[in-house]
Formats: structure tokens, C-alpha cells, sequence
């Protein structure tokens, strides 16, 4: 049988898997076209096919420093005036800062000096009208805005970096352009998926209350959003007294997410810390999606019995993929004394409700720490979501690394398997991170303090928590309820897929 009699619809699915991840990249959004550029040489059918997959994603990019200004910005210009581009474009992704073509760290060329210098002295107007382009795409469905990384003060931290208020008008730029493309003739879709990368963890009300804000807002079914902190790179503990480390996660929760939360269908939250329980509080309690059929969760941290309580409010979910999400099991946070004066519990507002507290000393810790734990255990989770979800046909439970850039634009592909990595502990003395993961290799084994929960003062010679005399390990005390529970799980939403005629989910 010859491959052109092949039905178009079908050579056209075909042809749309040649477009693959780049091996050799860090970004997320980088793939190898070159297959798919071949296949438009076979012949003028298949060029007629794979012409819509090929600019299917139009990308507005900032040059390197030894490209000319305003280049990058006419070649997307260009692109987007061609009919052909027009008919095909579905996504628009735009990086918000200058970027070198060979894709850097995150997609971003941080030490472009002259880039970032040509962006602070006038090119933002360029790039301005180069957004404002995607009002006259007629079939586009999503925008995915990329920030950079790196949020603070350009002064205090160098290059790459992108201040508050840049990433503003940024955003603003582009919430504009896709109101003006709602009002324009001949748009045959309509913009129903936001993604933002590395949307900075300070909450912007002004905006969120405003007309063009709630406007766009409104058709956005499809919403994923991936929150950078600030930190300073050469100082303590990732900043954890900033303010917004404790504000932003009330806000997401009663301000921003309740705007979107009668149409979504699809939500995915992803931080680059892990982040729920301290400093900031995720309180999920009310927040109901009532459309909502996938929901995916990135570095989510479990620390009450009722913290779980509103992803199984949404029981019209068929999809829930938990990537790097763990149950913390011991926690140490600072009191303040004349010695330690920084008072994070008093000061975070930590709730320290279904912690049991440890007297001074256990676990090595001075009398400057509090150290608490808590009982909670997967097994109970994954009992609720059985029981709680009854929709659920797709459950993904994954460790894949999180310093791997491609993670968060790939979580179709989680794997579902038991970790020893789902339980963590939690120091916030400790430097640059507070929360100590499970390291695969040890089968299970954690860190915290001396391990020693018995209340022994420790001599401040033999190092800050003396001798470990214990060793901690929360997964394999809880392996084998877990272990029934997640059994369980898997065949329940395996029996319901079987009645759909849906293939097994893979391991």
C-alpha cells in the first residue's frame, strides 16, 4: 500500500510526532525540526502537511549580543505576516529577556551583557510591537510566557536578572494583546491556554482586580503556571524571611486562582521550592474547581492531615499527576533567643497544628529551635483519593529530577511508581535550601539533626548536632502500608479504565 494513500487526517497525525525534544538542550521549548523540515521535501502533499506542523509554535526570542538589534523582532514579524504562518500558529511563545540561540541554562543568556543593555535602553518598544502580532493570528489557542529564573534587583544581582516591575509591564504587553485580538474580525479560536514560567511569587492585586485582567481571564480553561522565588544567590537560605515567601501562597489561593476557577478544566502549579507548608501556607480549603478534569502538582509539600482535603474536592477530576510532591515528617524551625534571634515561627505565623513538639535539645537542636513531628503517611492519601476521586482514570506519582528544565512541559510522560523520595525533612537552619530530600540511592534514609530524638544537650565542640546515633527512615517504616494502598489505588483506576477500553497506564 502506498503511504500517499494513507487518508491526509491520518499521514497528517503521522507527520505531527516527527517534531522531537532536543537531546542536547536545557530548555523545555527547544525541539529538533529537522525530520519534519525533510518531510516537506517528499513531495508537494506532504509539504502541504507538515507546513502546519512546522509553525505550529511560533516563538518570539531575543537575540544574542553579537546578532543586530531589532533582528530577532523583524524575523518574527515577518513570520507572522506570511498567511501560511497565520493559518498554522496555535501557540505563541514569548521570552520575555534576551536569549542566545545556542540555549542556555533555562533558555536564557544571563551573561549577556550588551542583550540585556539594549533591552533596559529602548528595544522594549520593539518588542511591544512584536507582541502585539499575535493579535492577528486567526487559529491561536495558547500563550506560553517565559520569564527568567532569576527575580530581584538588577543593581544588587547583575545580569539576567528581571525586576518586579519589568515583569509587569511584560505581562501586562501581552494580556493586551490578546484582549485586542478578542475584538478584532476573522478570529476563529479563541486564546483558552495561559502558561507562565517563572512567574515571580509577589502578589500583583492592582492587576489581578483589573478590567483587562478579569477579561482575559474569563476564556482561559487550560491555566499552568510555574512561580520562581526571589533569592539572593550569595546569602542564606534562599531568603526565606522575605515577605512574599509567606504572602504569595494565601494570595494565590483567596485572590488569584478563585478568577479562573468556574471555566478551568486543566490547572498545573508548579514552584521551584517546595512550597505549602512554611514559610507560606497553601490553605486550599473552599477552592473549588468545578470543570476541572486534570490537575497536576510540582514540589507540593503535605504537613497537615487536611492539607490534601481540597485536591479531593475536585471529584470531577480524571487526571491528578503529583510530581516531587512529598509528606514532610520532621520539621525544626527557629523560636528566637539572645544567642539565635531569627524568629521564623513567631514571625511566619507557622501552623504547627497535628505536629507533635519535642522537647529542647531532641534531635540535637539548641534551644533556639523548635522541632516537631508529623504523623501523616501516604497511605492515608492514596486511600482518599480511591475513595474521594471517583472519576480518576490517570494518576501519576513521580521523582524525575526537577533541575531537568523539561519537566514542567512534560508532564504527559510521568511515570507512576513508589518512591522511598516521598517523605522529606525540614531545617530551616540550613543552607541554601531547609528542606533535605531522600536521596534515592540510600533506600529510604534521612537527615535531620542528629537523628536522636531523645533530649541529649549536645557540646557545641563535637559540631552542631553531635554524633548521628539513629538512623531516620520514614518510607520503609510506612512501605508496607503504603505500598497496600498505592496497590490498591492503581488497580481501582486501572479497573475503571478497562470499562472505558483505555490502555494501562505505564510504569
Amino acid at each position: 500500500m502506498n503511504i500517499n494513500s494513507v487518508p491526509t487526517e491520518v499521514l497528517s497525525l503521522i507527520i505531527s510526532y516527527l517534531p522531537s525534544p532536543a537531546e542536547d538542550s536545557c530548555s523545555s521549548n527547544e525541539v529538533t525540526l529537522e525530520d519534519l523540515r525533510n518531510a516537506r521535501l517528499v513531495c508537494r502533499k506532504w509539504n502541504e502537511i507538515a507546513l502546519p506542523h512546522l509553525f505550529r509554535d511560533v516563538a518570539l526570542l531575543h537575540k544574542s549580543d553579537t546578532e543586530i538589534q531589532g533582528e530577532d523582532f523583524t524575523s518574527f514579524l515577518e513570520k507572522t505576516a506570511s498567511p501560511v504562518v497565520q493559518n498554522a500558529a496555535r501557540c505563541a511563545v514569548i521570552y520575555s529577556g534576551p536569549h542566545h540561540g545556542g540555549l542556555g541554562m533555562d533558555g536564557f543568556d544571563v551573561e549577556n551583557y550588551e542583550g540585556w543593555d539594549r533591552w533596559d535602553s529602548g528595544e522594549f518598544e520593539l518588542f511591544q510591537q512584536a507582541v502585539q502580532r499575535i493579535a492577528k493570528l486567526p487559529k491561536l489557542q495558547a500563550v506560553h510566557l517565559r520569564f527568567t529564573d532569576k527575580c530581584g534587583r538588577r543593581s544588587d544581582y547583575g545580569p539576567g536578572i528581571e525586576e518586579f516591575s519589568t515583569r509587569m509591564k511584560i505581562i501586562k504587553t501581552v494580556f493586551r494583546a490578546i484582549e485586542a485580538r478578542k475584538t478584532r474580525p476573522g478570529m476563529s479560536t479563541t486564546i483558552n491556554t495561559l502558561v507562565v514560567e517563572h512567574l515571580q511569587n509577589r502578589p500583583m492585586p492592582e492587576f489581578v482586580q483589573s478590567d483587562l485582567f478579569r477579561s482575559v481571564a474569563k476564556d482561559i480553561t487550560h491555566l499552568r503556571l510555574r512561580i520562581a522565588e526571589e533569592y539572593n544567590e550569595h546569602g542564606p537560605d534562599h531568603d526565606l524571611d522575605c515577605e512574599e515567601r509567606r504572602t504569595f501562597e494565601p494570595w494565590l489561593r483567596t485572590e488569584f486562582l478563585p478568577i479562573f476557577s468556574s471555566q478551568l478544566t486543566s490547572l498545573h502549579l508548579a514552584f521551584n521550592e517546595n512550597w505549602g507548608v512554611c514559610p507560606g501556607y497553601f490553605d486550599g480549603k473552599g477552592l473549588v474547581f468545578p470543570h476541572l478534569k486534570t490537575l497536576t502538582l510540582n514540589e507540593f509539600i503535605i504537613g497537615h492531615h487536611d492539607q490534601f482535603d481540597w485536591v479531593l474536592a475536585q471529584t470531577s477530576l480524571e487526571t491528578l499527576r503529583l510530581h516531587r510532591c512529598m509528606i514532610v515528617s520532621h520539621l525544626s524551625i527557629g523560636v528566637g533567643t539572645p544567642r539565635w534571634p531569627h524568629n521564623s515561627l513567631v514571625n511566619w505565623g507557622v501552623r504547627t497544628h497535628d505536629w507533635k513538639e519535642h522537647p529542647p535539645w531532641a534531635f540535637g537542636f539548641h534551644e533556639g529551635k523548635r522541632s516537631f513531628t508529623f504523623s501523616g503517611v501516604w497511605e492515608t492519601v492514596f486511600e482518599a483519593i480511591s475513595s474521594k476521586l471517583p472519576h480518576l482514570i490517570d494518576f501519576r506519582f513521580d521523582y524525575g529530577n526537577s533541575y531537568s528544565e523539561n519537566w514542567f512541559n512534560m508532564a504527559e510522560d510521568m511515570r507512576c511508581q513508589l518512591s522511598c523520595v516521598r517523605y522529606v525533612t525540614l531545617d530551616t537552619g540550613l543552607l541554601p535550601s531547609p528542606w533535605i530530600l531522600t536521596k534515592e540511592g540510600t533506600g529510604g534514609v534521612m537527615s535531620f539533626g542528629n537523628n536522636d530524638p531523645n533530649p541529649i544537650p549536645v557540646d557545641e565542640r563535637q559540631g552542631r548536632y553531635g554524633k548521628e546515633k539513629c538512623e531516620l527512615n520514614r518510607a520503609r517504616e510506612t512501605l508496607e502500608g503504603d505500598s497496600r494502598a498505592f496497590t490498591y489505588l492503581m488497580q481501582t483506576i486501572e479497573e475503571r479504565r478497562r470499562q472505558k477500553g483505555l490502555a494501562q497506564i505505564s510504569v
